[in-house]
């Protein structure tokens, strides 16, 4: 559809520009673009300085002690491609964020890559050798999801097997948990994934006490506009 000049009403708007010190300051991330890119460029740089944003907040680090400059390059990641500024950031901040065994929560629009950047976190760890178990939250219905995530002992419901089963947390001991659209995950799970996050413990379903492992936990889901 064509606007002729007579149709457009207001006046143009003028864009100071944003540093992450004014982010910080004012307590809230702003989306910085740059016009030197391409259109899926903009939107690439958009989600790398919300994903060093989200990453930070994961470490509890002072915006201080990260180095958001592009004089350095970033880890050889092969399943990442692009050497844009916000590209090699990202890259830098992934090759950082690795070594930890730290929960990280990796949020954008679909389509973004965030299971890319999860599993390229999970190369460069010391859990590279362990299993990465990627879960589809919203895929799975509410009465078996937490049968999946945490398993089940024998007799724990109806027509539940024998033997049992292992879920899919203890499957990833040692190594990397990643839950798809966790946004979609019931409430009453959430809280009893967030106990054992926080103790390291799970409980199967129909067991007690619950047992200790060691896993890393990615979360993903869509921003909401």
């Amino acid at each position: 559809m064509s606007v002729t000049q007579g149709q457009v009403i207001g006046k143009a708007i003028q864009f100071q520009p944003l540093t992450f010190e004014d982010n910080f300051k004012h307590g809230h991330m702003q989306h910085i673009i740059s016009f030197d890119d391409r259109k899926e460029l903009i939107i690439g740089q958009l989600h790398a300085v919300q994903d060093q944003w989200l990453f930070l907040m994961a470490f509890h680090q002072s915006h201080s002690s990260a180095d958001f400059s592009s004089g350095q390059e970033g880890p050889q990641i092969e399943a990442m491609v692009g050497e844009c500024r916000p590209m090699r950031q990202l890259k830098k901040l992934i090759s950082r964020v690795a070594p930890s065994p730290s929960s990280v929560m990796i949020a954008g629009e679909s389509g973004t890559g965030k299971e890319v950047v999860a599993r390229a976190i999970h190369k460069l760890s010391d859990r590279h050798a362990k299993p990465f178990i990627a879960i589809n939250c919203a895929a799975i219905p509410e009465q078996l999801l937490e049968s999946e995530l945490f398993g089940y002992v024998k007799g724990a419901f109806t027509g539940a097997s024998a033997n049992g089963k292992t879920g899919l947390i203890q499957a990833a001991n040692s190594g990397t948990l990643f839950l798809d659209e966790i946004g979609d995950m019931p409430l009453t799970l959430q809280a009893k994934l967030l106990r054992a996050i926080e103790s390291r413990e799970i409980q199967p379903v129909g067991a007690s006490p619950p047992g200790s492992g060691r896993y890393s936990y990615y979360f993903r889901d869509q921003s909401k506009s």
